[in-house]
Order: C-alpha cells, then structure tokens, then sequence
C-alpha cells in the first residue's frame, strides 16, 4: 500500500474514533437503496403501495414494486424466473402455495422477523401456512342476490344454498365455473354437507346437485369471476348466484341492486397468502415485508378496501364491515376450511368433470 494511502485510511480512522465523523444510526442494509418485487392478488397492490411502500421506504431505504397477477400468472412467473428469480415475494391461491412447494419455489419463513404470526387466526397459519407462507387474508363463498327483483316480486332473501333449486328462478341462476377456485371450494363444501362420510377426493353428491340444476334449468350462465357474476345480475339476467364474498360486498357497496348472505349450512372459507420465493434478491426485507402485510395497519386497510375477512385476529372492524366479514371465532368455528393438499390434488380431475358433465350439458 503507498504511503499517501495509508495516511489517508490513518486519518479517517482518527477521526471516526474522535467523534469527528458522525455514523449513521441507518440500518446498514438501508445505506444503499434497494428494490423489493412483490407479486400480488388482483387489486391488492395499491393498498401494498398506500399502506407497506411507505414504511418499507422510510425504514429501510426499499422501494416496493408490486405486480397485481392472477394466481395462475403469479405461479407461471415464478416458474420461468426458477433459476434467476426477480420477485421476492409472491401471493398465489393455496393450491399455488402447495404446488410452489412441490416444485421447491419457496423458502421457510424467519420466524424471527415474522413475529405478527402470533396474531393470525387459525385459517390464516393452517399448514402448509405457518412454514412456507402465511395468510393475509381470508374471502368466504355467498349467495348473491338481485334486490330489486325480489323487491319487486315481494320475495324474501334466499336463506340455503339448495334455495338454488327454486323454480321461481329457473332460467335466472348462475353458477361459478370451476375455472374459479370459489367453484371448487363450493364443491368440497357441498359434499361435506350433503355426503358426511364421503371418502376423500369423492365429491359425487355435490356433482349431483349442481346436475339437478342443470336438468331443471336452472342454469343461465357459468361465471368464471366475480366480475361477471356482477354484470350479469346488474343487467338483470341473472336473479341468484353463487359468488366470491370480495366481489360481493364490494359491489353491494357501490351501491348495485344486489345483497349476499351466508347460507344457513355455512360456508367455505378460504385463505390468500403470500411467500418468500427461493434464492430471489433481498430475503431479509422479504420478511420484512410480510410482517408488515400480516400487521394490524395493513390488515385493517385491506379489510376496508377489499372487503376481505383480517387474517390478524387481533383487528376490530367497523360495524358495517364486521357484519359480513366472519369474523369472530364464533362465526369462523362455523365456517368450512378445506383441505388445502386435496384441492390442489384433485381439482384439475374435478375441472375437467365439471366442464364435461355440468357446463357442456346446459
């Protein structure tokens, strides 16, 4: 090393020990910047942005850019991006979460960043959630109703799922397709009700009853997302559906002529979650960033705005949203929690059946 050099790096240390330079209280992670990918649900990235962006900022220098996908897209991305992966955090459906691990795409969670775990509700850290992920969120399957029409004809609001059946609305139905997961969570449901003791993987009695509907003709349309359940009850087509409860409440408030009701059966409720994907950039600020989306400033404003039921049991929601969001343990203890290794199994089997012996029969 040269002379000049070593002066230099003498003097530097001399002043650091006098005190003479100062040294930052920063995070040293937070000196230079970084960049956090996140994949998430559809529209639930601009309350990532308004809500987690700004802490993730200030706290630790990380700019959050997130990309609102489908599950399926989500799953696809990571994926393509096994090798080299460019997001650090994705947010799939719970079968996604169990495929990702079959195809060793996530890593285990830091328990010792994570610590809003311990606030979860049950649904949220059912395995494989608690090890490989966490749920953010939880959204239950309702019956949708046009509530002009049954004003109009003086028609009590449907209490049952099997009020489908009803000859006042034959023509009238719609009937999420399985392409949805709220289909075949509905069908996992249906059989637990109508079939206790059925074996696993069999959903014969369910299949049954959405084929009765079909013979009756029932049936208008197969929805394939919550988006078009709304349009065609807001156009009038159709006077019943089933349907995911985010896309209910939030279309009833908007104001559309519609309501949704928790059958009297009870449900099934589901889980969104999110993971930390293997070997991608900046781990560490990955669990930072679920913490925060598993917090209780989060939670809260993705309740408000999303309608979805909090994942962190310690929330207290406004009247008007508590209603609805099953919340309390009384109401969750009410609610069906499918098996998350059994859906993922067998929907592709139950898919193809549904699209040959319900759809393709209308």
């Amino acid at each position: 090393m040269k002379r000049k050099a070593r002066g230099a790096i003498a003097l530097l240390v001399s002043l650091a020990v006098s005190g003479v330079l100062s040294v930052s209280s920063k995070p040293l992670f937070a000196q230079g910047g970084s960049e956090l990918v996140v994949l998430t649900p559809v529209l639930y990235g601009p309350v990532v942005a308004g809500v987690i962006s700004p802490i993730m900022k200030s706290k630790y220098n990380v700019t959050v850019r997130y990309e609102d996908l489908l599950s399926s897209e989500i799953m696809a991305k990571v994926q393509a991006e096994k090798a080299r992966p460019e997001a650090s955090v994705a947010c799939p459906s719970a079968d996604g979460l169990v495929s990702g691990m079959r195809a060793d795409l996530w890593q285990k969670l830091d328990l010792s960043v994570v610590t809003n775990i311990k606030e979860l509700a049950p649904f949220a850290r059912l395995k494989p959630y608690g090890e490989y992920g966490v749920g953010i969120s939880g959204a239950t399957a309702v019956l949708e109703y046009h509530t002009g029409v049954f004003k109009e004809k003086g028609w009590k609001a449907p209490t049952s799922w099997w009020d489908l059946k009803d000859p006042r609305y034959k023509g009238r139905v719609g009937l999420t397709s399985t392409t949805s997961g709220t289909a075949v969570g509905l069908l996992m449901f249906w059989a637990r009700v109508l079939d206790p003791k059925h074996p696993r993987g069999n959903v014969d009695a369910a299949f049954n009853f959405a084929s009765d509907l079909v013979k009756a003709g029932q049936i208008l349309s197969f929805p394939t997302r919550s988006s078009e359940v709304n349009q065609l009850m807001e156009r009038g087509e159709i006077w019943i559906a089933t349907q995911y409860s985010e896309g209910a409440y939030q279309f009833a408030a908007k104001g559309a002529p519609v309501s949704a009701v928790t059958p009297q059966e009870g449900t099934v409720l589901f889980a969104t979650g999110c993971s930390i994907v293997k070997a991608a950039p900046n781990p560490k600020m990955a669990n930072e960033f679920i913490n925060l989306m598993i917090g209780a400033r989060y939670q809260r404003a993705l309740a408000l705005d999303r309608w979805s039921i909090p994942a962190n049991s310690t929330q207290e929601l406004p009247p008007s949203w508590a209603k609805y969001l099953s919340f309390s343990k009384e109401q969750q203890a009410k609610m069906y929690v499918p098996d998350v290794e059994e859906f993922a199994e067998f929907r592709p089997a139950w898919h193809n059946r549904w699209v040959k012996e319900i759809e393709s029969r209308r």
